[in-house]
């Protein structure tokens, strides 16, 4: 049996990569990818697997203090009944 679980994804095209989603997350889910040589920033990512969505739409701090609206996406997805999104969570 699978549940479904609303997380977030970050619309590339709009993300100005501040910063403020992945400093407000509880369970480091959002990381920065930075380019070779550690200088430039270039995508500020969700790991899918560790994001619990924290709530969904209008309660998650990361599209709360995000400073684009409809930057974060929120998504549905399937897990294995039971399975928990972060592996603190248990």
């Amino acid at each position: 049996m699978k549940d479904t679980n609303v997380i977030f994804r970050i619309d590339q095209k709009t993300c100005i990569a501040c910063g403020n989603c992945r400093e407000v997350c509880p369970w480091d889910a959002i990381i920065h990818t930075w380019a070779p040589g550690g200088t430039n920033l270039t995508t500020i990512v969700v790991l899918e697997e560790k994001c619990t969505g924290c709530g969904g739409p209008g309660k998650a701090p990361c599209e709360l203090f995000c400073p684009v609206p409809g930057c974060l996406i929120p998504i549905t997805v399937e897990r294995e009944s039971g399975e928990k999104a972060h592996p603190d969570t248990a």
